[in-house]
């Protein structure tokens, strides 16, 4: 508020009655009050001027400042510098400091004189042109105006010419012809000036003469070991680059210090030469070999420090080095228990150190809330509940409870009256029985699977060894028992032969047994923001028959892959699946495949792609006053609906083309266009359905459509928008299906 010199003190004071009262002494001193008097600047700066905060700054008048008038010519350059920096580079100011006994006014005159402006920028094709073709136009006018916006000249409005700016983008581009090993480059700037009224335009023609590539001479290495330094500078010839020695001596420090020399160092000299030659000379520091002599741990107030031995697996005598210290501090947060890591090292002998680790545990307990929406889908709200560390020993007990309604079968509607739930308890011992494996033990009490014409509860147990050797695989064997239940189902959805036909009764019932696997191979850059790299997915479910009589193999596998193209990002993903009975049955209900939907292929309706049986309506008898209305205006309608059956394999592709919209600040967001083509359908001839019979079942179905995906702090958002090109109109399938999710992703 200008009071800048001010001073407040804070006072605690207690009182008879036991009480504290806060006592806040302040003594303002004099207020300094700058006034813009006279200026003829543009609109926008003077409107900027006018406020007090900004006047302030652009004088450097700050808190503490006492102002005199020793302070004026400080000041006056100051704001001389932040008028040129609009263009103004004659522009005059005169400052009067004004004195009383509460406050110091500094009266601000402007003479702004003429302003300069940008017109244009010009670099002409044959002086970027060099005998190489190192650098195009667009990347040296990337290069010029990178963070530098005051030179991109608008469509409309010429910006203000700032000189400081102009020549730090200028000194870029001769740094970039320099990393590139033209060292003599000259750059030359010549200005076409034209004056109109208050403004002078100027036209800035950038020359650049790019002279000789400078060529790698004589290397070398003073110091170190032989062997070590022919192995990594064996390659280092041709063109001279600053990158190119500069990644030398990186690899050079880095040999060593893997080597055990952990504090090794290399200096690098070039040296110029006749005839565009560069020698380099590098020095290496090589130190001593240091020793692992002992291990401490701080901070493991409730983890065993079996522990935290098991999983580093350090044996005092082993030389340190950056990779050792590395894996060090990933083993550690792979067991999920410390919220930070600090390795310090320490010992008065340089070739004998203590490693130090320094740990702080996450809480205990972890609550978790979270929930999705989609539109396909429903809405599902999840909690979870976990302790990270039971008795200390790095074992995880996890328990998770899922909660909310799918849509009703025909329209946007909840199903409020049959809610889906799920309650699942895992419990992990990592590192068990080996170091890379963890054993699981699971239990789902009354899972609900609600699909869009059928729902199935099932409860089970299950155990399984999980296998991570590195952070790219992860894998996972388990057997299971499970008891289903078919809780409803529409009729036609069944096929003929599978075991769900095989009960009678009222609420089918069955047990199923057998073995089931999973792997993923993830080698992308990130695991929740993805930009590049490829995941690859496989899963296998055995059921042995020893509960449900019914031997099956069920095997499905996924492959996506980011691949950047500047601007642009294409996403690829392959995915499949086959299942068999020992009897060429049809897969019972849940192990079928389905198409269609949000997560497959986007221009049709959830699971309504592939073979599909015709629906009828019970006949019920309706009373005779309205019986008739029903026959005509119901009954005749009802028979072209159709109930998607699934199948015993499938195939699927999909393609994604990603705009990312960086341009916006939104690095994790994108503009998509995307095509999905799949088949669908069952091996064995004996699984027949309507559509098959009505040729209503072609060979290949395929969609394409537009999408946004939004990230947002409390999770993804995706938009589709899918184009079903050749709809069955008989089977009641749409042209367009929007699709809509949160947090689902």
């Amino acid at each position: 508020a200008g009071w800048l010199d001010a001073k407040v003190r804070l006072l605690l004071q207690q009182t008879p009655n036991n009480s504290q009262e806060l006592h806040i002494l302040i003594e303002p001193n004099k207020r300094v009050e700058v006034i813009l008097r006279d200026v003829d600047l543009g609109f926008g700066l003077t409107r900027q001027l006018r406020k007090p905060t900004v006047l302030r700054e652009s004088l450097s008048i700050y808190s503490g400042t006492w102002l005199s008038d020793n302070d004026v010519p400080r000041m006056t350059e100051s704001l001389l510098g932040r008028l040129e920096a609009f263009g103004y580079w004659d522009a005059r100011v005169d400052l009067d400091i004004q004195e009383s006994a509460f406050e110091v006014t500094v009266f601000v005159d402007i003479e702004s004189g003429i302003q300069h402006e940008i017109e244009a920028i010009i670099l002409k094709e044959d002086v970027v042109q060099t005998k190489d073709e190192v650098f195009t136009q667009a990347e040296l006018m990337s290069t010029l105006t990178y963070e530098r916006p005051e030179l991109n000249i608008g469509l409309v409005f010429n910006e203000p010419y700032n000189r400081e700016v102009f020549s730090e983008g200028v000194e870029s581009i001769k740094e970039a012809y320099i990393g590139a090993g033209f060292l003599d480059v000259e750059l030359t700037v010549h200005e076409d000036v034209y004056t109109q009224g208050s403004v002078q335009s100027h036209a800035l023609n950038l020359s650049i003469e790019p002279g000789e590539e400078h060529i790698v001479g004589m290397v070398n290495v003073n110091g170190g070991l032989d062997s070590v330094n022919q192995s990594v500078i064996q390659g280092l010839s041709g063109t001279y680059t600053p990158n190119k020695i500069q990644s030398i001596k990186e690899s050079l420090e880095s040999e060593y210090r893997e080597t055990g020399f952990l504090y090794s160092s290399v200096d690098v000299i070039a040296i110029p030469r006749q005839n565009q030659i560069v020698d380099i000379e590098y020095t290496v520091e090589l130190g001593e070999l240091v020793w692992l002599r002992h291990v401490g741990i701080r901070g493991n107030q409730l983890t065993h420090r079996s522990v935290i031995d098991d999983a580093l697996d350090l044996q005092a005598g082993i030389p340190l080095t950056p990779s050792i210290l590395e894996e060090v501090r990933d083993d550690l947060n792979a067991l999920d228990i410390f919220s930070s890591t600090t390795l310090v090292l320490t010992g008065d002998n340089p070739t004998q150190q203590d490693l130090l680790l320094v740990l702080e545990e996450r809480p205990q307990w972890a609550f978790r809330t979270g929930a999705s929406l989609a539109t396909d889908l429903g809405v599902l709200a999840i909690g979870s509940v976990q302790n990270r560390n039971v008795q200390g020993k790095g074992h995880q007990a996890f328990m998770l409870g899922q909660f909310g309604y799918a849509w009703t079968e025909d329209s946007v509607r909840f199903d409020s009256t049959e809610p889906i739930w799920r309650l699942a308890t895992t419990y992990t011992a990592p590192r068990t029985p080996i170091q890379i494996s963890n054993i699981r033990f699971e239990s789902i009490f009354q899972e609900i699977i609600q699909q869009p014409n059928y729902r199935l509860v099932q409860s089970g147990l299950g155990m399984g060894l999980g296998l991570a050797p590195n952070n790219h695989i992860n894998m996972l064997i388990e057997y299971r028992v499970k008891r289903m239940v078919l809780d409803d189902v529409e009729p036609r959805l069944l096929i003929d032969n599978e075991p769900w036909t095989l009960f009678n009764e009222e609420v089918p019932l069955r047990w199923w047994s057998g073995i089931q696997g999973s792997m993923i191979l993830d080698f992308r850059n990130d695991p929740f923001n993805p930009t590049s790299g490829t995941i690859l997915s496989g899963d296998v479910k055995i059921g042995d028959g020893l509960l449900n009589q019914l031997p099956t193999v069920r095997l499905s596998g996924a492959l996506s892959t980011l691949q950047p193209m500047d601007p642009f990002r294409w996403k690829i993903g392959l995915s499949w699946g086959i299942g068999r009975t020992n009897d060429d049955s049809p897969l019972p209900l849940e192990d079928r495949f389905f198409l269609g939907g949000a997560n497959s292929m986007r221009g049709f309706a959830r699971n309504q792609v592939g073979p599909a049986n015709q629906r009828t309506w019970t006949d019920f008898q309706y009373p005779e006053q309205i019986d008739g209305l029903v026959d005509e205006y119901f009954r005749e309608s009802a028979g072209n609906r159709w109930v998607a059956t699934g199948g015993d394999y499938f195939a699927l592709a999909n393609i994604e083309l990603h705009y990312p919209l960086t341009k916006w600040d939104m690095d994790e967001s994108s503009l998509v266009t995307f095509v999905d083509v799949g088949h669908l359908d069952f091996i064995s001839a004996q699984s027949s359905t309507d559509s098959k019979g009505d040729n209503l079942d072609p060979l290949f179905r395929y969609c394409f459509g537009l999408g946004l995906r939004y990230s947002t702090v409390i999770g993804p958002i995706a938009l589709d928008l899918g184009i079903n090109p050749s709809p069955l109109v008989e089977r009641g399938e749409a042209w367009i299906v929007p699709n809509v999710s949160f947090g689902s992703l």
